[in-house]
C-alpha cells in the first residue's frame, strides 16, 4: 500500500446473524462476569459462558469483514484489527457480479483457482470503481475494454 488513502472504500454488508453472532458472544460474556459477581462457586457456569462467549465474538470478530478498500495495486479486505487481507491486482484473473434474491456479490477469480466472495454495501459501485482500477493498473483505456467489462 505506497499511497495511505484508498481509491474507494466501501462497508460490508452485514446480515442480522453474522451481527446476531458476535452480540451474543458479547451477552454471554456480560451474562459470566454478573454470574460470576453474584456467585462465585459457580465457577463452570462461569467458565462454560466466558469460553463460549469469547469463541462466539472472536469468530465474528476475525472472520466477519468489516470494509472493502480499493487502492492503486491491491484489494485490502479488512476484518476485525489486527486481520486484514490484501489481494493484489496481479493475482486477479476475474470479477464477476452474482445477482440475487438477497442481492448481489462480487466473486473476484484469483490466479492460483480460488474465488472470494465479496458483499459489499453498494455492489454496483464498488463493482464500477474495482474494474475502474483493475483497468487503471493494467493500462487498459476505456476504449479497449472489451464488451461487458470483462476484467480478464
Amino acid at each position: 500500500m505506497d499511497d495511505p488513502f484508498p481509491l474507494h472504500s466501501e462497508p460490508h454488508r452485514t446480515n442480522f446473524l453474522t451481527r446476531g453472532i458476535g452480540y451474543m458472544g458479547w451477552f454471554m460474556i456480560v451474562v459470566a462476569i454478573v454470574v460470576g459477581g453474584t456467585d462465585p462457586g459457580a465457577w463452570i457456569d462461569i467458565s462454560v459462558l466466558l469460553v463460549v462467549g469469547i469463541a462466539l465474538a472472536g469468530f465474528q470478530w476475525f472472520m466477519a469483514p468489516r470494509r472493502y478498500n480499493i487502492f492503486e495495486k491491491e484489494l485490502v479486505i479488512t476484518y476485525g484489527k489486527p486481520r486484514q487481507r490484501i489481494i493484489p491486482f496481479d493475482d486477479i484473473s476475474d470479477v464477476e457480479v452474482k445477482r440475487h434474491a438477497l442481492g448481489a456479490e462480487i466473486r473476484i477469480h484469483r490466479s492460483t483457482d480460488k474465488a472470494v466472495s465479496l458483499h459489499p454495501w453498494d455492489p454496483r459501485r464498488f463493482h464500477e470503481n474495482l474494474e475502474s482500477a483493475l483497468n487503471r493498473f493494467r493500462g487498459v483505456t476505456p476504449e479497449e475494454q472489451p464488451p461487458g467489462g470483462s476484467s480478464s
